[in-house]
């Protein structure tokens, strides 16, 4: 009985973590998808610097709730009245690809998501292909980045349509790459929540049948019986419980 009883409860907390797992990636998944509470003034062109490989890049970030998304251009970022002064390379961004892209004209994007920790990444390269766009007779946005990318597919995400061909705009792809620290706090916080909650509800109905003289464990009427062990299931009627 005790055998049957711990390998119960095995494969509850599997179950519990398991749960925990697919929480994380919904949550994260959600908030890539729906984009709740974006910050406008997070789509500008901004000019970072630093990193191994040092240069100046020219960023185009996009933030929202649970997600960050960038576009990375090696190049000296000039913008009408001079050279800007260049900010810091975002920590949310991944350091394990090489930045800036080792090809001359090859631009760099990530998205990111998850919370609360950022948990999930993909990233995809592209190549510049602004002086056919400028022929073509489109408008030069200085500061910006690349006028137009012909971008590859997303690495490590589902990709999604329509692939916009700008530098600066809304990524297309649900991320897969997993960045394990960040995604491992997030597991044990929604392990956790959900541990909890089993917890409680099986707390809740133990008390429950207790109360109404049942069986805390198969809930069988013991009322009348006088035998210290549910005559249905065996289980004992642990009435100091509560």
């Amino acid at each position: 009985m005790r055998r049957r009883s711990v390998k119960r409860t095995t494969i509850r907390i599997l179950l519990v973590l398991i749960l925990g797992v697919v929480t994380t990636f919904g949550v994260a998944w959600g908030c890539m998808i729906t984009r709740l509470l974006p910050d406008t003034s997070g789509t500008q062109g901004y000019a970072f610097e630093g990193g191994t490989n040092a240069g100046w890049w020219i960023g185009s970030v996009e933030v929202g709730f649970g997600w960050r998304s960038c576009a990375l251009y090696t190049d000296l970022p000039w913008i009408t009245g001079g050279r800007v002064t260049p900010e810091p390379l975002p920590d949310w961004i991944d350091q394990s690809t090489p930045h800036p892209p080792l090809l001359e004209g090859e631009v760099t994007a990530q998205v990111t998501c998850g919370w609360p920790n950022l948990c999930l990444t993909a990233q995809q390269r592209g190549t510049d292909n602004t002086e056919a766009y400028i022929a073509r007779g489109g408008p030069v946005q200085p500061g910006v980045g690349a006028q137009e990318v012909l971008w590859d597919a997303w690495d490590h995400a589902i990709n999604l349509s329509p692939q916009d061909r700008a530098f600066t705009r809304r990524f297309a792809a649900i991320p897969l790459g997993i960045i394990w620290p960040a995604f491992l706090m997030n597991v044990v916080l929604y392990t956790s929540a959900w541990l909890a909650l089993w917890l409680l509800t099986f707390g809740a109905r133990r008390f429950v049948r207790f109360s109404r003289g049942r069986c805390v464990t198969c809930g069988y009427d013991l009322r009348g019986q006088t035998d210290n062990a549910c005559s249905e299931c065996g289980r004992g009627r642990i009435r100091d419980s509560y």
